[in-house]
């Protein structure tokens, strides 16, 4: 069983989302407890208006001995109402307890199909959806 750490857990956004940006912090109040933001833009350059929460794919977890919980799991598509910007698809949220590199990347990938399902319904990005998935 591989070690899971910050940088395997980047390392696995990556592979399933190669032109995408993962970040993670750690929380102040507690040594173990690490925080991960998922993105579908690459950069600051691709959010839109350089805000990373305007970016199109609202993706948030944490990992904590050896636990893995989402905070929140949402895309921004086109709205089906002319008075608002746009509408939220949430992703059903999961926990996983004796999180692995495996299992992440099993999640990863169902985050992905949603995204692939749902590509036609995003918002405008400012970048092609096809160069992400």
């Amino acid at each position: 069983m591989e070690i899971l750490t910050n940088e395997k857990i980047i390392e696995t956004w990556k592979k399933v989302f190669p032109n995408s940006l993962m970040t993670c912090k750690r929380a102040c109040l507690t040594k173990s407890c690490v925080f991960f933001d998922g993105y579908l833009s690459k950069g600051k350059d691709e959010f839109p208006y350089g805000i990373a929460q305007n970016d199109a794919l609202g993706y948030c977890f944490e990992v904590d001995a050896g636990k893995y919980k989402e905070h929140y799991a949402f895309a921004l598509i086109k709205p089906n109402n002319q008075y608002v910007a746009y509408s939220r698809d949430k992703i059903r949220k999961k926990s996983i307890k004796n999180v692995t590199v495996e299992k992440l990347e099993k999640r990863f990938l169902e985050v992905k199909d949603f995204v692939v399902k749902n590509k036609d319904n995003f918002i405008n990005l400012g970048f092609d959806i096809n160069d992400k998935i």
